[in-house]
């Protein structure tokens, strides 16, 4: 005997099951905003915000699965200090210039992924993030 077992379900999860996902950028520069939500939109919501002041809110709203965000220096460690302990499902993934050491703190801070932007092109981001979230 058959049962009929009746599921809500949005069609896209079915077509493209990351499609449901969603990803925030913090990038202060409007241009790479853009050309970073141009390639990731094919696969993930997107949504971006220019002030650090307002990640927060934002993540607050938009709820994000992975947070992008271009911080260099001691600024990026004081901001993931605070806010990864609000968020500890917030997958993050960082883009700068900085290598080496600074790379090895925001790993340990809990960054799953680093883009040097200068070895890398914006087509990279999609591919990092999309492999973070499978």
């Amino acid at each position: 005997m058959a049962y009929l077992f009746r599921q809500k379900f949005n069609i896209t999860d079915l077509i493209n099951p990351a499609a449901s996902k969603k990803v925030l950028i913090f990038e202060p520069e409007e241009y790479l905003a853009g050309v970073y939500e141009l390639y990731l939109k094919e696969h993930f919501l997107v949504s971006h915000t220019r002030s650090l002041d307002a990640v927060r809110p934002a993540v607050d709203v938009f709820k994000p699965h992975v947070l992008v965000f271009n911080i260099d220096g001691d600024l990026a460690i004081k901001f993931l200090l605070n806010l990864k302990p609000d968020f500890p499902q917030l997958l993050l993934v960082s883009t700068s210039f900085a290598g080496g050491e600074r790379v090895k703190e925001l790993m340990q801070l809990g960054v799953l992924g680093h883009i040097n932007r200068r070895f890398s092109r914006p087509s990279d981001l999609a591919v990092i993030v999309k492999s973070i979230i499978n």
